[in-house]
């Protein structure tokens, strides 16, 4: 029994720093500019709410990826979803920064709650 509410009490720790850790990331990115980065170079793609239904989504040899859905789940990291803008998107390798990609993640996830 002591064992179980040492390893309750350690998961609600991870969990609880988990979230703060993706609240304060979140807060490092701003919706409002991310708002403007999106719709100039990620919506025909990836769509309103970045859920890869965009105008030109179904013409592209890869179906663009659901931003939101990455971007909400419980387990992603991002900076691997930063690095995956930056090498494996090859447009966008030197016209995003680092801080605008937070930025746009930071209103993906502002128009999806």
């Amino acid at each position: 029994m002591k064992y179980f509410h040492i390893l309750t009490a350690l998961i609600s720790v991870t969990v609880s720093g988990h979230v703060a850790y993706k609240n304060s990331e979140t807060q490092a990115g701003s919706a409002q500019w991310g708002k403007q980065l999106y719709a100039a170079n990620c919506l025909v793609c990836h769509g309103t709410k970045g859920r890869g239904d965009g105008v030109l989504a179904e013409s592209l040899p890869r179906k663009p990826k659901n931003l939101s859905k990455r971007l909400n789940d419980f387990f992603n990291d991002d900076f691997l979803m930063i690095q995956a803008v930056q090498q494996g998107m090859p447009a966008f390798q030197k016209v995003l920064t680092e801080q605008e990609i937070k930025d746009i993640f930071s209103y993906v996830r502002s128009v999806n709650f």
